[in-house]
C-alpha cells in the first residue's frame, strides 16, 4: 500500500551551499532511523522539516501497526 502524504502549508526553502557528509547505514532505511540522523546532525530550516518527519513517522507507525 501507497500513501502520499500532502503537507497543507506550503514552505519555500532557499538555495544555500551544502556541505557534504558522507554516512554508511546498512538496510532497511526506516523512518526512525531518518529522524534520529536529523535530530543528531541537524537540518535547515528545522522547525519546519522536523514537524514534519515527525507526522511522517507516526503514519508510518500506524500503518506498521495495522499491517501486524
Amino acid at each position: 500500500m501507497t500513501k502520499i502524504l500532502k503537507f497543507k502549508k506550503q514552505h519555500k526553502v532557499r538555495e544555500s551551499d551544502v556541505d557534504e557528509v558522507i554516512l554508511h547505514f546498512y538496510p532497511p532505511f526506516t523512518i526512525q532511523n531518518f529522524v534520529k540522523l536529523v535530530q543528531h546532525y541537524g537540518v535547515e530550516h528545522e522547525e519546519i522539516v522536523m514537524p514534519g518527519l515527525e507526522f511522517i513517522e507516526r503514519e508510518v507507525q500506524k500503518i506498521e501497526e495495522g499491517n501486524e
